[in-house]
């Protein structure tokens, strides 16, 4: 399993990032990705503060999911999680090679 959490959206070559994290999946492993929500960092408070990125570079669940398919067609998406105030999540699972 390879896990992603609040960071894809730094990330500059997300592509390869994601070709990278297939190439090193077994069969059946998975790729968690959690992200921040796609609305303005100002109504992402904790602690009294803002968090996380500018609203700019956010990527909903629906655009990650595109992204990680569209870079890697042997993943496909297991699941699609809220996460609570401020996050989403994603499942992907390497398929097995197995010949339906």
């Amino acid at each position: 399993m390879v896990f992603l959490h609040s960071t894809l959206h730094g990330i500059e070559d997300k592509i390869g990032l994601v070709r990278e994290v297939h190439a090193l999946l077994a069969p059946g492993g998975r790729f968690a990705v959690v992200n921040w929500l796609p609305i303005p960092r100002e109504l992402t408070i904790w602690l009294g503060l803002p968090r996380g990125p500018k609203q700019e570079v956010r990527m909903g669940a629906e655009a990650t999911a595109d992204l990680v398919l569209g870079a890697e067609p042997e993943l496909r998406l297991e699941r699609t999680a809220p996460l609570p105030p401020f996050h989403y999540g994603l499942i992907f699972t390497k398929d097995d090679g197995a010949i339906a």
